[in-house]
């Protein structure tokens, strides 16, 4: 039996922690889709819509991860928003990362087991995932409290409740381009960390990073941040 030790506090931001209920969601079936065998190409095409037609990719963007009515999300969005929104498109996606967290399992004993503070960020408009497992987050871990992100859903980075959700909960950082050379980098770092997950086939690790060096992870795997003493966990990754 394999020692957990808990950080000093957790962030789970629109995390997936109740996979079992994800095959009943809408939303399921056409994200096992998204992330096939063609998820490649579809990312390029993406990639190049994101440079021709800025607004209408965060229009449709904003329709898929948010239950707010698309038209009035864009009209709210600043420049600089869409711009984050078409950078998202410009950066690696992992398919095997993405379908990792699309089915995962997690036990309700391990975030029972959960002693840190944790912060719970989550979108009642999440349309990716419901705010549901927000709830289901709150009723396990002991010692949860919920922040709650705004009209973007998903996308809990972009929009005006950014800024507050930030100072709520200090751990939030805005997604940033990365240049191949910085990717690569990282892919070398993550394949020699302690794995963070809990899935099948898997066991929970305990890994500390220090404050000062940040580690970053791409979509899909796991810590994706450490910052002002928080471990900060991703679509349902669970970082002890």
């Amino acid at each position: 039996m394999m020692k957990i030790r808990i950080m000093r506090r957790l962030a789970l931001i629109a995390a997936i922690t109740r996979p079992e209920d994800r095959t009943n969601e809408p939303a399921f079936n056409d994200q096992i889709a998204f992330y096939g065998p063609m998820h490649g190409v579809i990312w390029n095409m993406l990639h190049l819509v994101s440079r021709l037609s800025p607004h209408n990719i965060a229009r449709q963007t904003m329709a898929i991860f948010s239950n707010h009515d698309p038209e009035d999300t864009l009209r709210r969005l600043t420049p600089d928003d869409i711009k984050d929104i078409c950078r998202f498109y410009q950066r690696h996606s992992s398919r095997v990362g993405a379908l990792n967290d699309l089915t995962h399992i997690i036990g309700k004993e391990l975030l029972q087991k959960v002693q840190t503070p944790t912060l719970v960020i989550h979108s009642r408009e999440d349309r990716s995932v419901p705010f549901s497992h927000a709830e289901w987050s709150l009723a396990q871990i002991p010692h949860a409290e919920l922040c709650k992100s705004g009209f973007t859903g998903h996308f809990y980075w972009v929009g005006s409740d950014y800024q507050r959700a930030v100072i709520r909960g200090g751990v939030i950082n805005r997604p940033r381009p990365r240049s191949q050379k910085t990717l690569a980098r990282l892919r070398r770092k993550e394949r020699k960390t302690p794995s963070m997950t809990s899935g099948p086939g898997s066991r929970a690790h305990s890994y500390d990073p220090p404050p000062a060096s940040p580690i970053f992870f791409e979509n899909g795997g796991g810590v994706i941040g450490r910052d002002r003493g928080y471990t900060v966990a991703k679509a349902g990754i669970i970082a002890l």
